[in-house]
């Protein structure tokens, strides 16, 4: 997920790469990390994105795509969730 979190990552996708179940990696993956795998995979894309948003030259949608969000929408949505701000008012900060 570190390395990967640009890509557009399914749990399904990752238990298959691992060759086991989707229950069994969703069950491990909890008691390992802590959180369910979505959860996660948005902790890391939204530390990163802080990272990107300290750019400028960035734009809003770069960010978003450099994250792994294909959907500006899905990004703003999950950013104002995680931070309580737009990535406009981070920006201002």
């Amino acid at each position: 997920i570190q390395e990967n979190f640009s890509e557009p990552i399914v749990m399904n996708d990752v238990a298959d790469y691992l060759n086991i179940s989707y229950s069994y990696f969703s069950k491990r993956f909890k008691q390992h990390t802590g959180k369910k795998f979505f959860q996660y995979l948005t902790d890391v894309r939204m530390k990163k994105a802080r990272q990107y948003l300290k750019d400028p030259r960035l734009t809003i949608n770069e960010v978003a795509h450099m994250t792994g969000y294909t959907s500006r929408k899905t990004f703003l949505r999950l950013f104002k969730q995680y931070f309580e701000l737009t990535p406009s008012q981070f920006r201002e900060l």
